[in-house]
């Protein structure tokens, strides 16, 4: 699924991630309007709380960029790192993505080349800059 997204998705599905709570930057087009963001986080929300993994309101904003922390309890992490990538391609289509990012990869041979773009970091380190 990584492959076939419309933005480049770094960690889109790691060989190997550090464990802990999976943090997520995501970086839209434009930034999202109170109305958008709400919806944004409603739809993210429901998809991963049908999946079996919860995010509760760990959701952070700056500018257009979202923060999502989702549970450390993921019962799959293959069916996570799917569901995940189906998750944010489905809110590229309401509110175009420019970029994600899964903050605990460990960078691999199916990252996208270069460098993602600079933005907030939330005050993670980010392992693909």
């Amino acid at each position: 699924m990584s492959s076939q997204l419309p933005f480049p998705f770094y960690g889109a599905a790691p060989a190997d991630w550090e464990s802990g709570f999976p943090p997520y930057l995501v970086t839209f087009v434009a930034e999202p309007n109170a109305d958008e963001r709400a919806a944004l986080e409603a739809r993210i929300t429901e998809a991963m709380k049908a999946a079996g993994v919860g995010l509760g309101d760990r959701i952070k904003w700056d500018g257009s960029t979202m923060l999502l922390v989702f549970d450390e309890r993921v019962p799959d992490w293959d069916q996570f790192f799917e569901d995940v990538a189906t998750t944010l391609a489905a809110a590229h289509e309401h509110c175009p993505i420019t970029q994600a990012i899964f903050l605990n990869a460990e960078p691999g041979d199916g990252d996208p080349a270069g460098p993602p773009a600079a933005g907030p970091r939330f005050g993670f380190v980010c392992p693909f800059d």
